[in-house]
């Protein structure tokens, strides 16, 4: 008998109940199921931790996957590796930090504020659309002679599954940043830091020094706004244009010693290049993130809810701006993936802006 698992966790009470196992395809392969287990797992401990109002801790699977070489990584898009049928032990070893962090739910406490409901309306869809994909698979039958469906005919499956669990993840992301956001523009706990010297970021304008070079993320240089313009007209920087702008938003950022400039250049040349090829106008009308109305924006691809959590004090409030948009995306890379201010690891934790492996989102 084909069967499909039944995932673990149906006996829990959920933020909104995410169900892919019964729409499995009956022929499909070993490897396809555990595939789709796993992502509903994942799906649904993203969606109970956006619920919970702790979505800065809902699992990355494609990222889990790609560590275990269980999927090739490029420009955003993932695709499952040939043998991924074969490894098993590797996708157990995946839902079990899946289940990590699930642990940590506290399912009687869920702040369904508006911006969880918003976004689970939209991780919905994202699952609607899936499962469709996956329910019209129902009636393919395998080869002569074959018990499940072929590695080529189950591809366009792997490829939406993947799609969704990208999506997921992007959309609990940016729920996330808009609940800081908002928790930024309603605590004001702490006043913004603005240098009175800094005039702009123009490199020697300015000869403050921030009371720490060290550590990471620093919210005194962070200053919530709603930004402004966008559709920047395209122009194409060159080289040296980028390392000027770049270093404007390492000023602005009170980053001063020459060798962490240098990393975070280098690393930010590569991102930038891998984002919108230095185009200062550019914005993607094609991704998830413009079907949701918060097109990526710029030379670092920002949406208007990141920017604007973490636009730097002193810099435009235009998230096309050169010096605003690379400013905000190093600060939102401090706080994200844990980059210290001296970008000693920026290129080990944002795949992006190492230009020894391939092209990742960030």
């Amino acid at each position: 008998m084909r069967w499909c698992p039944v995932s673990s966790t149906a006996t829990v009470k959920h933020y909104r109940t995410v169900d892919l196992n019964s729409h499995c395809p009956p022929a499909a392969s070993p490897g396809l199921r555990d595939l789709i287990d796993t992502a509903g797992e994942a799906i649904q401990t993203s969606v109970d931790l956006l619920g919970s109002g702790h979505a800065e801790e809902a699992p990355d699977l494609v990222k889990l996957l790609n560590d275990k070489k269980l999927a090739t990584v490029s420009g955003g898009a993932a695709k499952m590796v040939d043998d991924y049928s074969t490894k098993m032990t590797d996708i157990d070893d995946i839902k079990s930090k899946i289940h990590e962090q699930d642990a940590g739910v506290k399912s009687s406490a869920y702040e369904t504020g508006g911006i969880a409901a918003d976004t689970w309306s939209e991780i919905k869809k994202t699952i609607d659309q899936l499962t469709g994909t996956l329910d019209s698979a129902h009636d393919w039958e395998p080869a002569e002679g074959a018990t499940y469906l072929s590695a080529s005919r189950e591809a366009p499956l792997t490829k939406a599954v993947l799609s969704a669990v990208v999506s997921v993840h992007d959309e609990v992301q940016l729920a996330n940043d808009q609940v800081q956001s908002q928790a930024d523009k309603v605590g004001g706990s702490e006043t913004p830091y603005v240098p009175s010297s800094y005039s702009g970021g123009n490199s020697g304008s300015s000869g403050y020094v921030p009371v720490d070079s060290s550590g990471g993320y620093d919210s005194k240089y962070t200053q919530p706004v709603s930004s402004s313009g966008g559709g920047t007209a395209h122009h194409r920087l060159d080289k040296s244009q980028l390392e000027e702008y770049i270093g404007k938003a390492l000023d602005a950022l009170g980053i001063t010693d020459p060798a962490a400039r240098e990393k975070w250049t280098e690393g930010y040349l590569t991102l930038i290049e891998r984002e919108s090829g230095g185009d200062v106008g550019a914005i993607n009308l094609s991704d998830s993130n413009a079907a949701a109305g918060h097109p990526s924006q710029g030379l670092t691809q920002t949406i208007p809810s990141t920017f604007e959590a973490y636009h730097v004090a002193g810099t435009s409030s235009s998230i096309t701006d050169p010096t605003a948009n690379i400013a905000a995306s190093m600060n939102y890379v401090m706080h994200r993936y844990d980059v210290s201010r001296d970008g000693a690891n920026l290129m080990s934790n944002v795949q992006q802006a190492d230009a020894s492996r391939s092209a990742k989102g960030y």
